[in-house]
């Protein structure tokens, strides 16, 4: 199974008894939803294209009943809370401030650089989008949900919108306005381009792609278009976290199995820095996120720590690394922000149901 990250991926076949359907679990429109496609008379070739039977699920375990005409699965719902609180070492629950409450399949959120907004990849109607809300009162407006888009982010004067859309080998880097309109593909080239951060200039994206045959960091000049390649490794990477200074890039590198490494790249000097080394359980992956602070003296990251999870803080002067504050496991996701001194961070709750749908013989 591959996540959506990677392409559009099914899972969990079932061959109904009578032979004429194949049903799946497809995340094809951003969801887990259950498709069927039907069968030829010969039993080893599709006819017509797969036909989605939920809307807006997230499925797993499904079976079919003997007479094909009904289908039980396990439905989870995922709700996700954004709340802020002071950027220092001592927290009590009293600091904490709920931003905005039930936001449904939470794929990543990002404070405009004024702070007064946020673009949030979640889910409208059943579809995956991109919404911008207002982080004072929660008002929202969609601002793309022509398909499925990943690693949203603001240009430093916040009029852009940057992410990847398209999925696999036809992922490419779009903007839109943050006002709204038409997107429009910035980066295109044959094979995967992913997870855009902005220069603090706006002039510049820094991107993960596979055009060279293996997944390195890239840097585009949006003036000229020109691009070129700033790592070369046979390792996976996360994306490039600019520091404000426009001078260094963050990211994590997965060294093997069960190490990932969190490296600098001085982009004066031309050359990496490798950081530190981080332990699978670390909780940090290629797909999560590097802050930095607002004075480039420290870089956050969220980890596994005794009491569960932590927002960890890596002070570049001493490479000593502090936990900020720790959370029960199930607490807290790894979708966090920080604007100016205060942390933006999502907690989740997730409920798990037993669903039947009915009436499948009766679907054209």
């Amino acid at each position: 199974m591959q996540s959506s990250r990677f392409g559009h991926w099914i899972s969990f076949p079932l061959w109904g008894k009578s032979g004429r359907y194949i049903y799946f679990i497809s995340n094809a429109d951003g969801y887990k939803d259950l498709w069927r496609v039907e069968l030829s008379d010969d039993p080893y070739r599709l006819q017509g294209s797969p036909k989605k039977i939920t809307q807006g699920f997230i499925i797993e375990d499904p079976d079919l009943s003997p007479d094909d005409d009904k289908i039980i699965f396990t439905k989870f719902d995922r709700k996700h809370t954004i709340f802020s609180l002071p950027l220092k070492t001592e927290l009590v629950v009293e600091e904490y401030q709920e931003v905005m409450a039930n936001l449904p399949h939470l794929d990543g959120f990002r404070i405009s650089p004024n702070g007064q907004s946020m673009v949030v990849e979640t889910a409208v109607q059943g579809r995956q989008a991109l919404v911008i809300k207002s982080v004072s009162d929660g008002a929202q407006k969609v601002l793309y949900d022509a398909q499925p888009a990943y690693g949203a982010c603001w240009s430093p004067d916040g009029k852009w919108i940057a992410f990847d859309a398209g999925g696999g080998d036809a992922a490419d880097i779009w903007r839109i306005s943050s006002d709204g309109g038409a997107a429009e593909k910035i980066v295109e080239h044959p094979g995967s381009d992913w997870m855009p951060t902005y220069s603090p200039t706006g002039d510049s994206l820094c991107f993960l792609s596979n055009r060279s045959g293996q997944f390195d960091l890239w840097i585009q000049n949006l003036r000229d278009g020109s691009a070129h390649r700033m790592t070369d490794t046979p390792e996976s990477e996360s994306a490039g976290f600019w520091s404000h200074s426009g001078r260094m890039l963050a990211y994590f590198r997965e060294i093997k199995l069960a190490t990932l490494r969190l490296c600098l790249y001085d982009l004066r000097q031309r050359r990496e820095i490798e950081m530190r080394g981080l332990y699978r359980k670390s909780r940090a992956t290629c797909l999560s996120r590097i802050v930095w602070k607002y004075d480039d003296s420290a870089l956050y990251f969220i980890a596994i720590v005794p009491e569960g999870v932590g927002l960890m803080e890596l002070s570049l002067a001493d490479m000593k690394v502090r936990t900020i504050k720790s959370f029960k496991y199930w607490e807290v996701s790894d979708h966090f922000d920080l604007h100016g001194d205060t942390i933006f961070i999502a907690q989740s709750c997730e409920n798990q149901d037993i669903w039947m749908v009915e009436g499948l013989t009766a679907l054209e």
